[in-house]
């Protein structure tokens, strides 16, 4: 049902002399946000109250901030701020933000439902890219293999210089001894030495992998396609980790990868979650 002429004139009084926000206004009313601001953008003029409103100086730049979100919604904030101070807006910074926010389109996410994990039910496994190194006068590209157990969050790190699937099953080992047990399944990222082929969610595995598992005996998954937040705790532990051991570091290893996964599992960015007590969770039940 559109917008009466009368409840036009509320929707601009409460917004330009009563200083209500758009949220407030729509409730209130009962119309939707976009409905409440499209009223206030048809209405060009603010109105004046008895104390006489100065025009803000954001104003004539609405039209422009608009088309701006209309064809690009995620653009930020910031940079629209430094795109109408080009042209000519000496307004705050803060308050021009504030008005992006409201403005900005409401975007549709994705829900995601919240997984709990049991102790030394699974791990979610996944590798890191970190860059050319030197190591021995020669440039290499460096990789480390994650591993997180999703309950205590115990991580393992394997530095390689590939990421090849002999390499995969040794930081593998390596992360099952140093855990001190094997998980009862490893999720998996999609990568190309796990997934040999895949139709939507059904994987065609690599045999080597499932020989291994076979062989601890593990379960074997994998995550969708594009969808990172399927394996959300081992993203972190690399977001952790390259914070807290490995940016800033020297990029030259003449000592080699031993002396460097060494000192990976004895920083500190290495940890266990607590329980109630204090006491360090311990890495597989």
């Amino acid at each position: 049902m559109a917008i009466s002429k009368k409840e036009e004139i509320e929707v601009l009084t409460r917004y330009h002399v009563a200083k209500e926000s758009i949220n407030k206004i729509s409730k209130e009313l009962n119309r939707s946000r976009n409905a409440v601001r499209r009223v206030i953008l048809r209405g060009a003029e603010p109105t004046t109250s008895l104390k006489g409103k100065r025009k803000r100086l954001v104003d004539e730049y609405i039209d422009f901030v608009t088309a701006k979100l209309q064809a690009h919604p995620s653009i930020p904030a910031i940079r629209l701020f430094h795109m109408v101070k080009e042209q000519g807006y000496t307004g705050g910074e803060s308050q021009f933000r504030a008005l992006v926010a409201e403005m900005r389109p409401k975007a549709h996410k994705e829900a995601y439902l919240k997984l709990n994990a049991f102790s030394g039910e699974y791990a979610q496994v996944d590798w890191a890219e970190f860059g050319a190194v030197t190591c021995d006068n020669s440039q290499r590209k460096l990789y480390a293999l994650f591993t997180t157990l999703a309950y205590s969050r115990a991580l393992h790190v394997t530095f390689s210089y590939s990421m090849r699937m002999p390499y995969l099953l040794e930081a593998q080992r390596r992360a099952f001894v140093w855990l001190g047990g094997v998980p009862r399944k490893c999720l998996y990222d999609n990568m190309k030495s796990v997934v040999l082929a895949r139709v939507g969610r059904h994987a065609q595995m690599n045999d080597e992998l499932l020989e291994f598992a076979k062989k601890y005996r593990f379960l074997v998954e994998v995550t969708g396609v594009r969808k990172p937040n399927e394996k959300g705790r081992v993203e972190r532990s690399i977001q952790y980790f390259r914070g807290s051991f490995f940016d800033h570091r020297d990029s030259t290893y003449d000592q080699g990868l031993e002396k460097l996964n060494e000192q990976a599992l004895q920083s500190g960015a290495i940890r266990y979650r607590l329980d109630e007590n204090g006491q360090m969770m311990p890495r597989i039940v």
